[in-house]
């Protein structure tokens, strides 16, 4: 899972960190892209780890900025320093976002790991039920999405618009998060609202080894969406080798 290398988060970010956006769940072409309308923070690197969060600024919502912005910026002291004046670790802000959240989208570890160990909930969402671990899927963070499995957070959550964290990574072509997902109880033909599967995500993404990951993990190629479409019948068009090797794979 790549790591990203600008301090300029990208534009749905940037948008999300204004306005929470729920996306509908259907296919890339039905509805204009990949997985992941719904994080409602602002992005960022470890370079760009001191800003304060972006949707956070002149808020308050009954929250500790201290921990938030400790948080945020990977600050292990300063954290400690305020849950020691009696900061609520699992508080959330007005988009529904932890400290945790925070130290995930910012590229924190370490935070994270002592968050975690603090007894920051990994499974508590935001206000769009946007967990932590749906934010390591949608921020890459790899290393993140190890330490939050190691401490139970649930495989099998749903947001509300109907995403788990496999259509997410299925979603994003990301085989390392769907592997350390399915190797921790990820159900591998739980729909998201609309019926689509994760192999019906992985398959709109042409990637023939991320679509075998899947099969070989028991995914049903004869499963069908809210529209009857199966995995296969969605891309015959975009991507026939994809659809070919769903249609002919033998359970």
């Amino acid at each position: 899972m790549a790591q990203r290398s600008s301090c300029f988060p990208p534009l749905w970010s940037l948008l999300l960190s204004l306005l929470i956006v729920t996306l509908p769940l259907g296919s890339f072409s039905d509805y204009g892209g990949r997985p992941g309308g719904e994080l409602g923070m602002g992005g960022g690197t470890r370079a760009c780890a001191a800003e304060s969060p972006p949707s956070l600024r002149g808020a308050d919502n009954g929250v500790d900025q201290s921990l938030i912005n400790a948080a945020a910026a990977g600050d292990l002291p300063a954290i400690d320093r305020a849950l020691r004046r009696g900061a609520n670790i699992n508080a959330r802000t007005k988009f529904g976002n932890t400290p945790l959240m925070w130290a995930i989208n910012l590229g924190h570890p370490e935070a994270v790991r002592h968050l975690l160990e603090k007894g920051a909930n990994p499974d508590l969402g935001n206000a769009n039920a946007i967990t932590p671990l749906m934010v390591a899927i949608l921020t890459d963070q790899e290393t993140i999405l190890r330490l939050l499995l190691a401490d139970h957070a649930n495989p099998n959550s749903l947001s509300r618009s109907g995403m788990t964290p496999l259509i997410l990574a299925a979603g994003r072509d990301s085989i390392p998060a769907a592997r350390l997902l399915l190797s921790h109880g990820a159900l591998i033909n739980l729909p998201g609202k609309a019926g689509q599967t994760p192999l019906m995500w992985a398959a709109q993404t042409g990637d023939r080894e991320l679509v075998r990951l899947l099969l070989s993990h028991g995914a049903d190629p004869r499963a069908t969406d809210k529209n009857g479409r199966t995995a296969a019948g969605l891309v015959w068009e975009t991507h026939p080798r994809t659809a070919k090797l769903i249609d002919g794979w033998k359970r």
